[in-house]
């Protein structure tokens, strides 16, 4: 026999369309074709994952919105490249995300350790970027494994997980 309480639950949390279609995951890798630009990338995760509700322009015209969103605006026709040439760390990450955002996830954007292997001033701008988010109105919630105090104190709710006493503790914060 179902259950009414989690066919209410997730009928208000999915509604009629998926929950994976309305959300965006950042992997902690930045996975990208190094042949193509930034312009490029983003126009081709518009054009295949937003909703088909939108008209080829009105999709063009939001990776723009991204790319302004995201202050790619000085290398949004840079050849992305493999690690090491092309784009810098902080801009493939910038990228990582937009590819994400292009998608317009109307619930939740999901990042998954956005800091990692990054070094602290290219976290900090990391995070202030997914501040700027969570205040445009995106939700947003990331782990993030070792933040420094500093970083620690940017993010409005805090979810701390352990398991066993010794073991580190993992973030999941929320903006």
């Amino acid at each position: 026999m179902p259950c009414p309480i989690h066919e209410r639950a997730t009928d208000d949390i999915l509604g009629d369309e998926s929950f994976q279609r309305k959300t965006g995951y950042v992997q902690q890798q930045d996975l990208h074709l190094p042949t193509a630009t930034v312009r490029e990338t983003l126009e081709f995760s518009a054009l295949l994952r937003q909703p088909s509700r939108y008209s080829k322009q009105e999709k063009l015209a939001y990776v723009d919105e991204v790319i302004n969103m995201l202050d790619m605006q000085s290398y949004r026709d840079a050849v992305v490249g493999i690690p090491g040439e092309g784009l810098n760390v902080e801009q493939r990450k910038r990228l990582t995300i937009g590819v994400e955002l292009v998608a317009r996830p109307a619930l939740l954007l999901f990042l998954d350790e956005p800091t990692s292997g990054l070094d602290s001033q290219t976290s900090w701008s990391i995070v202030n970027l997914l501040t700027k988010l969570s205040k445009s109105g995106q939700a947003v919630l990331c782990t993030i494994h070792q933040p420094s105090a500093i970083l620690f104190k940017r993010f409005d709710r805090l979810l701390l997980l352990a398991k066993g006493k010794h073991r580190p503790i993992s973030l999941v914060c929320i903006h």
